[in-house]
């Protein structure tokens, strides 16, 4: 079992960072680092992780994954994966048989079951059991907010014992408020598939924008194509943007007033945070760690209820501008880059597991 004291008192609510990183003199360990995809808040951690580790990163997808997992397992020392998967299961179990530790970043999809949408590992009888086997198995679990352990721990039906939360880290100095706001809302979402498009709530969106013919809302990260081949009809006050790489994020958080993440299930959502240190005004429902992440600051709604999302999008529109910089106050005190760069260094340099 972890010895989780010392990860504590990093997230009990101090604002005194601790830099006791391991001795430099002590072997260095190397990682196995792997993912079934990359993205920017994947790559954030193989950033992160390399400053302190000699770090081997794993793509694991495809038929030959199996083979790349057991040679990368017996070349590394310890094992970290984002996401609990049917991949993830396969490193745990390797892991197991060479004896070493592995951790899993549980970050949403990953411990999420919403009615009526088939989407994430919990749908399939089969992966539900190696799923679950992986999340009991691992050395560590690390979820990225609280509501994720308890899920993970309702869904592998155990008593979490090998989890601790260790929240994603934001820079505040990449993320900041630039020139005035738009009386304009925005959101990000990539959504390839209906399941997911139900499940970051676009569809709920857009029945707000439609009761809102007045406001402006703007939809990044989602072609108008493939919108379409998913069976949305786009509300003429919604402006649809593409994916946008993370240097061109910026500009739609600088001139956007109001944040809105409709999600039915997330985790701790990066584009939230993200927008809040840029001073936007956050509504979100009160799924997964949004409700953390937003505290006083901005508004919380009932997923999937478009009555208190629109009434809430009109007060966030109408709210003075400072309850932006709240905002942005509120990441920058909870969620500092620094402070999981300490935890995850203190977990896998040895001193924890």
């Amino acid at each position: 079992m972890l010895q989780l004291n010392p990860l504590w008192c990093i997230f009990s609510g101090s604002d005194r960072l601790s830099n006791s990183f391991p001795d430099a003199r002590l072997p260095q360990r190397s990682i196995l680092f792997t993912s079934s995809f990359s993205s920017t808040f994947i790559l954030d951690d193989l950033a992160l992780l390399r400053r302190r580790f000699a770090v081997e990163h794993l793509l694991t997808r495809g038929p030959r994954a199996l083979v790349r997992i057991v040679r990368g397992v017996r070349r590394n020392d310890l094992m970290f994966t984002w996401f609990a998967s049917v991949y993830s299961c396969a490193v745990v179990a390797c892991a197991r048989l060479f004896g070493k530790p592995s951790y899993i970043v549980i970050a949403g999809v990953d411990v999420m079951s919403v009615d009526g949408v088939n989407y994430g590992p919990w749908g399939s009888p089969l992966k539900r059991l190696i799923v679950g086997w992986a999340i009991r198995h691992a050395t560590g679990v690390l979820p990225v907010a609280e509501e994720l352990r308890a899920a993970a721990m309702h869904l592998a039906d155990y008593d979490g014992g090998n989890a601790v939360v260790i929240p994603t880290g934001y820079d505040p100095a990449r993320w900041f408020p630039s020139g005035p706001k738009e009386r304009s809302v925005l959101c990000v979402a990539g959504c390839e598939s209906r399941a997911r498009l139900l499940v970051k709530g676009i569809d709920i969106l857009f029945a707000a924008a439609r009761r809102m013919r007045d406001e402006r809302f703007v939809l990044a990260g989602t072609p108008l194509d493939m919108l379409t081949r998913l069976g949305e009809s786009v509300p003429s006050n919604v402006r649809v943007l593409p994916p946008m790489s993370r240097e061109e994020l910026p500009s739609l958080y600088h001139t956007s007033k109001v944040y809105v993440q409709p999600s039915r299930s997330e985790g701790l959502p990066n584009a939230l945070c993200e927008a809040m240190l840029s001073g936007c005004i956050p509504v979100g429902t009160d799924v997964g760690g949004m409700a953390t992440a937003i505290g006083e600051t901005g508004y919380v709604v009932p997923a999937a209820d478009v009555g208190a999302l629109v009434g809430a999008i009109r007060e966030a529109l109408e709210a003075p501008e400072d309850r932006g910089a709240q905002a942005r106050q509120r990441i920058c005190a909870l969620f500092p880059a620094e402070r999981r760069e300490v935890a995850l260094n203190q977990l896998l340099s040895g001193k924890n597991s």
